[in-house]
This record gives C-alpha cells, sequence and structure tokens, in this order.
C-alpha cells in the first residue's frame, strides 16, 4: 500500500471501511430475521404480544441496530467524501460528480465543501 497516491489510500480506506460496516450489517439482519421469526412463530402458536415480548428480546437488538446503522451511514458519508475529493482534484466538475453518483448537483457541491472543509 505504500506506493498507493495519498488520496487513493483515503479511498481505499474508506472502502474497507464500507466492506466491515455492510458485513456487519448483514450479520444484525440474519440475526434479528432469527428474532422476527422466533416471535412469528409464538404469535402463531397462539402466545400473546406481550408475552412474546418476555420471550424474545427486544432492548439489545434495537440498541445493536442503532449502532450498526449509523456505522453503515458513517462508512457511506466517509467513503462519498473520500471519492468526490479524489474525482475533484482529478479535475471534475459538481456536475460530473452529481451526474455520476445520481444525485443533484447541489448535493454535490454539499459533500465537496465537506471536503474542502474537512
Amino acid at each position: 500500500m505504500s506506493n498507493v497516491p495519498n488520496g487513493t489510500s483515503e479511498v481505499r480506506a474508506a472502502l474497507v471501511e464500507l466492506m466491515e460496516a455492510n458485513a456487519a450489517a448483514r450479520s444484525l439482519l440474519k440475526d434479528n430475521a432469527r428474532l422476527l421469526s422466533q416471535a412469528l412463530k409464538l404469535l402463531d402458536a397462539g402466545v400473546e404480544v406481550p408475552a412474546v415480548l418476555d420471550q424474545v428480546p427486544v432492548d439489545v437488538p434495537r440498541r445493536r441496530s442503532n449502532e450498526v446503522f449509523d456505522r453503515l451511514t458513517h462508512a457511506r458519508h466517509r467513503l462519498r467524501i473520500a471519492v468526490i475529493g479524489e474525482c475533484l482534484t482529478a479535475g471534475f466538475s459538481i456536475g460530473d460528480l452529481g451526474r455520476r453518483w445520481g444525485f443533484s448537483r447541489q448535493l454535490a457541491a454539499r459533500y465537496a465543501k465537506e471536503w474542502r472543509n474537512r
């Protein structure tokens, strides 16, 4: 990695962070699917909702979900900023960036401003 240009290493680090956050989100979703399936089986067996809440944990999975999705959101944002900065350095215009990312020129300009002000 020592031969990687500075901006590229920032993009690379952001990509790795996003890949790790995606893996954590996939794992979380699988765990949540098991809990939801467990709750559904209990409901189908005639167990009342308050009793289901006693048997299927809700609080810890909810907090974990918040943490994992916050991490995912942060990683996605960090990657966007890194890529936009690298592209601006390479001569892309704000309009080019917006078109390539599929969002408005205004949003691309906000990301570019964030990159410049970091």
